[in-house]
């Protein structure tokens, strides 16, 4: 396809450099919903075109698995099936400089994803060339999140494994 006729927010590899690169601070904009509404429509429209372009890179099995509800990735109740792959995941990344902590968490909707925290802060430029949106079918979210002596962020946006 003619890269003209493709919609400039999915030209992006990832939404940190549609943000950054469409000078977006935020997502929410109370004074300006029609300017929310967009930005949320663009926000769904490229995650939903970078997980097309993943699902491609899946083994047939892991795509059927995703098409019929089966994958781990898909239910609380799949965690030990999930583990060798969180596993393998955790053994690319953990060695990163820039990497603290790599978790797996059980968010709503009954998803498991994988945690990424960064040891320091580090833009999106030096973490993206390493860790991708998402890692044989499940969903890969990268930040920083503060550590208190009994709770941090990433446990209260999910229930750490």
């Amino acid at each position: 396809m003619l890269s003209f006729l493709i919609p400039r927010h999915l030209r992006y590899r990832s939404i940190e450099e549609w943000m950054e690169r469409e000078h977006i601070k935020s997502l929410v904009h109370p004074e300006d919903p029609a300017l929310q509404d967009r930005l949320f429509q663009q926000l769904g429209a490229l995650r939903k075109h970078l997980w097309e372009q993943h699902i491609v890179h899946l083994t047939p099995e892991e795509r059927h698995q995703l098409e019929t509800g089966q994958h781990p990735s898909q239910s609380h109740a799949r965690l030990k099936q999930a583990q060798p792959v969180f596993e393998e995941f955790r053994s690319r990344v953990a060695c990163l400089p820039y990497v603290d902590e790599v978790v797996m968490g059980m968010y709503h909707n009954d998803r498991i994803v994988f945690d990424v925290k960064l040891a320091s802060d580090v833009g999106w430029r030096a973490w993206q060339k390493d860790i991708a949106p998402f890692y044989r079918g499940f969903e890969v979210l990268v930040g920083m999140w503060k550590h208190s002596t009994e709770t941090s962020d990433a446990a209260n946006r999910s229930q750490q494994i």
